[in-house]
């Protein structure tokens, strides 16, 4: 290694310091590649399982439906599903043609030994479709028999599909195939219970162990169910509660309950087998609907992975592909960059010398230069100072009108002070004559309505002596009827006579009170005349109190004009005095200023011998940076920056340096 450093060039390091890593870049490229191309593998033939799925799950349903139709036709004894179940037959052969088809082309040795072997086993055993078929078109089959037989066809098939998830290298896709699985599972349950109820409702009756069956066919499919949507994506379990959502799924399940019904022994009405059927087989195309999403999810899925791996590899091969371009022009252009380096610091390192002569003789003519300038900041210091004074008697004038403008300003305040307390007295007093001229109002109201109530009370006299007359006529004619009467009315005419005198008595009472009242209606006249002059004087008061509160007011508004005039006098007058105070700190803090730069400019003749002593020492070093150079360029391979080169130009910087300091 020591060998190695000594003899490299810069350029040969530089190869080897890029290789390394770049090897390093395509082993883990090429072994990130490899895996991805293996996984793309393993999707293509997920991808054919699907396919397969798909095809394998659409002849499972029409078996699924000819299994139903069977079932019936066994169960009738032949009466349902005559014509029906050759149609369906031949749907089921279409199916099943499609899928041999498609399993021709089928590159099976790319799958597991499970899965073929269940695959043969399917296949041998549709075989004896025909057979079968026979035998129950010629009632020769037990229902268990025929049952048994499409329902272990459609075992076999759903089992390979469910294989696929064994054979799945994504987690994602293992889940959409469970998924697709229990679901699968759950519609051939769901067949199976159209197969046993259509035979129920043909025969009238459950026989045998058709009513554990049942029972068990309907908890299956909820486990399966409930499976499924345990690995389902959201979409796909939306996807399935809206195609649920149908007023057959209701009817079956109304039909179900009829079926329990009539295992527990009650009266009910059955439907008919061949309406069962019809009604479950579009809760099971419902299924159908969900079955084809779930498989063309899990196309897509395949198809999206399969296209992130093309992606990956392609990116992948791509950043080799940059890395070793970009490898290359970084190796290139390092080495560029060195060259230029070298030649730059050697054109700096003839700059540092030539600038160290410069040093020296800048450091000459600024010893000069302070020289001058320190006599010229003497002549300013004195002027400085005499200005210094000039200000600080201004500063002194200026504090003495600021205390005169206070002095004025506090006696503005004064008399504005005095007016605001006659402003508020002559309010005061306006408030009380408005109150004292409101409270006449009142009593001449009140003399008023005493007066009125007098008159009232003349009135209801009138109408006492007017009864006080009446009733005295009354006495008069009781007592001539009295007399009228002899002895017998004797008594009467004594109370006559003491109502007449009673109303004498009344009569000359209501005189004396008519002549009292009639003294109380001119004493309230008087009142209430005394009250309206009273009321009069005090609204006139009332008049002359506003003028006065007025001119108060007025005088209160003059006075605030005069306390902000004066204000603003004051304000000006403290802003001259701050003026002045700035003025005298200024001028000081200028000649403290000018007394420094006297003390920096005899700094600086120091300073310029300083530099001189310091472009000696820049010589030193621009010596040493052309050994550098030297050095720098035989390691990079440049051989027109010799010695020679590097000894003339340290000679013609020393001899641009002067000998002697003249500070």
């Amino acid at each position: 290694m020591s060998f190695f450093q000594k003899q490299s060039t810069l350029r040969q390091r530089l190869v080897v310091l890029v290789l390394v890593p770049l090897l390093g870049v395509l082993f883990f490229s090429t072994s990130l590649l490899r895996e991805k191309l293996i996984l793309s593998d393993k999707i293509t033939n997920i991808q054919k399982l699907a396919e397969y799925a798909s095809l394998s799950s659409a002849f499972v349903h029409e078996m699924q439906k000819e299994r139903g139709m069977s079932a019936g036709f066994l169960g009738s004894k032949g009466d349902k599903f005559k014509g029906k179940i050759e149609q369906q037959r031949q749907l089921t052969n279409t199916k099943r043609d499609d899928l041999k088809s498609f399993l021709s082309g089928f590159k099976r040795e790319n799958f597991n030994k499970t899965f073929n072997e269940k695959l043969d086993e399917g296949l041998r055993h549709i075989n004896n479709l025909e057979k079968t078929r026979t035998e129950v078109t010629a009632l020769r089959i037990t229902l268990p028999n025929a049952l048994g037989f499409y329902t272990t066809s459609n075992r076999i098939f759903l089992e390979t599909i469910a294989e696929s998830s064994q054979m799945s290298p994504e987690p994602s896709l293992s889940l959409i195939i469970t998924a697709y699985e229990n679901f699968l599972q759950a519609k051939e349950r769901t067949g199976i219970e159209r197969a046993v109820l259509s035979n129920v409702f043909a025969k009238g009756e459950f026989s045998g162990n058709t009513y554990q069956k049942f029972i068990t066919l309907m908890a299956q499919q909820d486990a399966y169910l409930y499976q499924f949507s345990l690995f389902a994506q959201d979409e796909q379990r939306n996807f399935y509660a809206k195609a649920i959502n149908t007023s057959e799924v209701k009817t079956v399940e109304n039909m179900r309950k009829i079926a329990l019904a009539l295992a527990k022994g009650e009266t009910v009405q059955l439907p008919d087998a061949e309406l069962w059927f019809q009604t479950i087989t579009s809760k099971i195309n419902s299924y159908k609907e969900v079955e084809d999403n779930l498989a063309l999810t899990l196309v897509n899925k395949t198809k999206e992975l399969k296209s992130g791996i093309f992606f990956l590899i392609m990116m992948v091969s791509g950043v080799v592909f940059a890395t070793i371009i970009v490898a290359f022009f970084i190796s290139r252009s390092i080495n560029k960059i060195m060259t230029d380096l070298i030649y730059s610091i050697s054109n700096s390192a003839e700059q540092v010398s030539a600038a160290a002569a410069e040093i020296s003789r800048s450091s000459q003519l600024l010893a000069d230069g302070a020289t001058s300038q320190a006599a010229n900041l003497e002549e300013a210091s004195a002027s400085m100072k005499e200005i210094s004074s000039q200000a600080q008697e201004n500063e002194n004038n200026a504090t003495n009108v600021k205390g005169e403008v206070e002095e004025l300003y506090a006696g503005l305040i004064e008399t504005f002070n005095h007016s605001s307390e006659v402003d508020s007295q002559t309010k005061e007093t306006s408030t009380e004559v408005n109150q004292g001229a409101k409270i006449m109002g009142q009593i001449s109201g009140a003399m008023a309505e005493i007066k009125n109530s007098s008159e009232g009370i003349g009135e209801i006299l009138e109408l006492i002596r007017e009864i006080t007359q009446q009733t005295k006529m009354l006495s008069t004619n009781a007592a001539i009827e009295a007399a009228r009467a002899g002895e017998s009315g004797k008594g009467f005419a004594v109370v006559a006579d003491e109502i007449s005198k009673l109303a004498e008595n009344s009569k000359a009472a209501t005189k004396d009170i008519e002549k009292l009242i009639n003294d109380d209606i001119n004493s309230a006249q008087n009142g209430a005349k005394r009250a309206k002059e009273g009321e009069d004087i005090f609204n006139t008061i009332q008049a002359k109190t506003k003028n006065v509160l007025g001119l108060a007011s007025q005088t209160l508004q003059n006075s605030e004009a005069q306390q902000a005039k004066s204000k603003r006098v004051q304000d000006m007058v403290v802003l001259i005095h701050r003026a002045s105070q700035f003025q005298s700190r200024g001028t000081s803090e200028i000649f403290d200023a000018l007394v420094k730069l006297d003390e920096i400019t005899q700094s600086n003749a120091a300073t310029s011998e300083e530099a001189a002593s310091a472009a000696e020492e820049l010589s030193a070093q621009a010596k040493t940076m052309w050994e550098i150079v030297a050095n720098a360029a035989k390691m990079v391979g440049i051989s027109s920056i010799d010695e020679q080169t590097v000894q003339v130009q340290v000679d013609s910087s020393e001899r641009l340096l002067p000998r002697h300091s003249n500070f």
